[in-house]
């Protein structure tokens, strides 16, 4: 509501009362000419959101090193890392003093270690099949050839060397037994026994039946393999005299 004082007022010549030329107009006294009561400053994009938006009041300028004084911070910073060394120092102390648990050693880990067995040194071999447990003996062929005699069961067999320079340096050996043809043996029984077994032979004359095997120990070969080819040798021979010898 507007209200006009007196000063607004005058009488006209006539004597008629009329309002004082105050350039005010019933526009002009409305209510949308009032700027502060004006929709537009009422607005939604004078209240939006991005006013009061998160950036305005994000963590990040109350964070931590923002409420810290950098000398406290840059002191805090090396105590942590000055922690961390004398932790790091302390666990490399301990690994070097704590005792390392030893582990098993398996049974043929030392004959591995200890070097590697080829027929260039027939008492190499010799002492081994010793120690393994079988009953050996080192002797010469003919030629002069290293020759190892033994026995299985109730088989006398040779380990005779091949491929040898001078009496020396062999690269391969031959393991054969032979005995007295039996008289019911059949090619047909040697040949069947040839395809059962691989690793062996069987050969046959007409008053002796010989069984061999052909080993190639050149570059040399580790204790278990040398321990396991005696090991199928002993067990082929076995066979032989149950199969074919029939040794009851």
């Amino acid at each position: 509501m507007v209200v006009i004082g007196p000063e607004a007022f005058k009488t006209s010549d006539s004597g008629d009362l009329r309002v004082k030329d105050l350039r005010f107009s019933l526009q002009r006294f409305s209510l949308r000419r009032f700027s502060i009561l004006r929709w537009p400053n009422l607005r939604w994009p004078n209240l939006r959101w991005p006013n009061l938006r998160w950036p305005n009041l994000r963590w990040l300028n109350l964070r931590w090193p923002n409420l810290v004084p950098p000398a406290i911070r840059r002191c805090g910073i090396a105590i942590v890392r000055a922690t961390a060394l004398c932790a790091l120092c302390a666990g490399a102390t301990f690994a070097q003093a704590a005792p390392q648990a030893s582990l098993p050693t398996p049974p043929s880990a030392e004959r591995v270690r200890s070097g590697m067995y080829d027929a260039s040194d027939p008492p190499a071999l010799l002492r081994f099949m010793e120690k393994t447990g079988y009953h050996v003996e080192l002797g010469a062929d003919a030629q002069g050839d290293p020759l190892i005699k033994g026995r299985i069961s109730r088989s006398d067999y040779l380990i005779q060397f091949y491929e040898c320079e001078h009496a020396a340096f062999c690269n391969s050996v031959q393991f054969l037994a032979q005995a007295p043809k039996p008289a019911g043996l059949t090619l047909d029984q040697v040949n069947a026994f040839n395809l059962r077994w691989r690793y062996v032979r069987l050969t046959v004359s007409e008053a002796q039946v010989r069984i061999q095997m052909d080993v190639n120990l050149d570059a040399g070969v580790t204790g278990d393999n040398f321990e396991d080819t005696l090991d199928i040798w002993r067990q082929l021979l076995e066979t032989f005299e149950r199969d074919v010898l029939r040794l009851s």
